[in-house]
Protein backbone atom coordinates (compact mmCIF):
# COMPACT_ATOMS: atom_id res chain seq x y z
CA UNK A 1 0.00 0.00 0.00
CA UNK A 2 1.64 3.38 -0.94
CA UNK A 3 -1.29 5.70 0.14
CA UNK A 4 -1.26 9.05 2.20
CA UNK A 5 -2.50 7.44 5.02
CA UNK A 6 -0.18 4.39 5.21
CA UNK A 7 1.05 3.09 8.23
CA UNK A 8 4.97 3.14 9.21
CA UNK A 9 6.31 -0.53 9.99
CA UNK A 10 6.84 1.25 13.85
CA UNK A 11 3.24 1.61 13.92
CA UNK A 12 2.67 -1.42 12.37
CA UNK A 13 5.10 -3.19 15.11
CA UNK A 14 3.07 -1.14 17.96
CA UNK A 15 -0.31 -2.14 16.88
CA UNK A 16 0.57 -6.06 16.81
CA UNK A 17 2.06 -5.68 20.48
CA UNK A 18 -0.43 -3.06 21.85
CA UNK A 19 -3.21 -3.61 19.93
CA UNK A 20 -3.77 -0.22 19.31
CA UNK A 21 -3.12 2.95 17.35
CA UNK A 22 -3.43 6.04 18.63
CA UNK A 23 -3.09 8.92 15.74
CA UNK A 24 -3.94 12.58 15.59
CA UNK A 25 -5.18 15.26 13.14
CA UNK A 26 -5.89 12.34 10.31
CA UNK A 27 -9.52 13.86 10.62
CA UNK A 28 -10.08 17.90 9.61
CA UNK A 29 -11.43 19.71 12.88
CA UNK A 30 -14.46 20.34 10.86
CA UNK A 31 -15.67 16.67 10.85
CA UNK A 32 -14.17 16.57 14.06
CA UNK A 33 -16.46 19.64 15.30
CA UNK A 34 -19.25 18.19 13.76
CA UNK A 35 -18.82 14.36 15.20
CA UNK A 36 -18.71 15.70 18.81
CA UNK A 37 -21.60 18.40 18.51
CA UNK A 38 -23.64 15.36 17.26
CA UNK A 39 -22.27 13.14 20.35
CA UNK A 40 -22.99 16.17 22.97
CA UNK A 41 -26.86 17.06 21.07
CA UNK A 42 -27.50 12.83 22.01
CA UNK A 43 -26.46 13.39 25.42
CA UNK A 44 -28.30 16.45 25.99
CA UNK A 45 -31.48 15.05 24.83
CA UNK A 46 -30.96 11.45 26.05
CA UNK A 47 -31.23 9.59 22.90
CA UNK A 48 -31.40 5.82 23.82
CA UNK A 49 -29.65 3.24 23.83
CA UNK A 50 -27.26 4.73 26.48
CA UNK A 51 -26.02 3.52 29.92
CA UNK A 52 -26.05 5.46 32.83
CA UNK A 53 -23.34 5.30 36.24
CA UNK A 54 -24.18 5.27 39.36
CA UNK A 55 -25.44 8.59 39.99
CA UNK A 56 -28.12 8.11 37.15
CA UNK A 57 -26.19 10.64 34.96
CA UNK A 58 -25.63 9.27 31.16
CA UNK A 59 -21.85 8.33 30.66
CA UNK A 60 -22.13 6.28 27.52
CA UNK A 61 -24.50 6.51 24.17
CA UNK A 62 -24.41 2.98 22.72
CA UNK A 63 -24.79 2.06 19.08
CA UNK A 64 -23.13 5.47 17.71
CA UNK A 65 -22.04 4.28 14.17
CA UNK A 66 -25.96 3.52 13.87
CA UNK A 67 -27.13 7.62 14.88
CA UNK A 68 -25.91 9.27 12.14
CA UNK A 69 -24.62 8.82 8.75
CA UNK A 70 -21.68 10.92 9.32
CA UNK A 71 -20.43 8.35 11.50
CA UNK A 72 -20.41 5.94 8.77
CA UNK A 73 -19.00 8.39 6.12
CA UNK A 74 -15.99 8.96 8.79
CA UNK A 75 -15.34 5.24 8.84
CA UNK A 76 -15.08 4.76 5.06
CA UNK A 77 -12.79 7.61 4.63
CA UNK A 78 -9.03 7.22 3.27
CA UNK A 79 -7.50 8.60 6.88
CA UNK A 80 -9.39 5.97 8.89
CA UNK A 81 -9.81 3.03 6.00
CA UNK A 82 -5.82 3.20 4.70
CA UNK A 83 -4.54 2.39 7.79
CA UNK A 84 -6.63 -0.57 8.60
CA UNK A 85 -5.98 -2.17 4.83
CA UNK A 86 -2.43 -1.62 5.91
CA UNK A 87 -2.94 -3.52 9.56
CA UNK A 88 -5.62 -6.21 7.82
CA UNK A 89 -5.40 -6.23 3.90
CA UNK A 90 -8.55 -5.90 1.98
CA UNK A 91 -10.87 -7.50 3.78
CA UNK A 92 -11.88 -4.98 6.86
CA UNK A 93 -15.34 -5.54 8.35
CA UNK A 94 -17.01 -3.46 10.67
CA UNK A 95 -18.02 -4.86 14.27
CA UNK A 96 -20.84 -3.18 15.44
CA UNK A 97 -20.83 -4.82 18.84
CA UNK A 98 -17.57 -3.60 20.15
CA UNK A 99 -16.61 0.18 20.65
CA UNK A 100 -19.24 1.42 18.69
CA UNK A 101 -19.99 3.74 21.80
CA UNK A 102 -19.33 7.51 22.48
CA UNK A 103 -18.50 7.68 26.48
CA UNK A 104 -18.91 10.86 29.00
CA UNK A 105 -15.78 11.49 30.53
CA UNK A 106 -16.25 12.87 33.95
CA UNK A 107 -13.52 13.74 36.56
CA UNK A 108 -14.12 15.02 40.06
CA UNK A 109 -12.29 18.07 41.45
CA UNK A 110 -11.44 19.13 45.00
CA UNK A 111 -11.29 22.15 46.47
CA UNK A 112 -11.06 22.18 50.38
CA UNK A 113 -14.64 20.85 51.81
CA UNK A 114 -16.09 21.29 47.82
CA UNK A 115 -16.53 19.11 45.07
CA UNK A 116 -17.49 19.48 41.29
CA UNK A 117 -17.77 17.11 38.88
CA UNK A 118 -16.93 18.26 35.60
CA UNK A 119 -17.66 16.47 32.59
CA UNK A 120 -16.33 16.94 28.74
CA UNK A 121 -18.12 14.89 25.90
CA UNK A 122 -15.43 12.70 23.75
CA UNK A 123 -16.25 10.65 21.00
CA UNK A 124 -15.10 7.11 21.86
CA UNK A 125 -15.15 4.25 19.45
CA UNK A 126 -13.17 2.99 16.41
CA UNK A 127 -12.59 6.86 15.47
CA UNK A 128 -11.02 7.22 18.87
CA UNK A 129 -8.14 6.03 16.70
CA UNK A 130 -7.86 8.71 14.28
CA UNK A 131 -8.99 12.19 16.06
Amino acid sequence: MTGIFELTEREIGFFRSAGYIRSRGLLDSDRVSRLRRLVDRQFEDKIAPYRVNQAGTICRLDRVIDRDPLFMDTLRLPAVLDPLLSLLGPNVELLRFRHNHATLICRAISLFAFTETFCTGHVVSSLRSFT
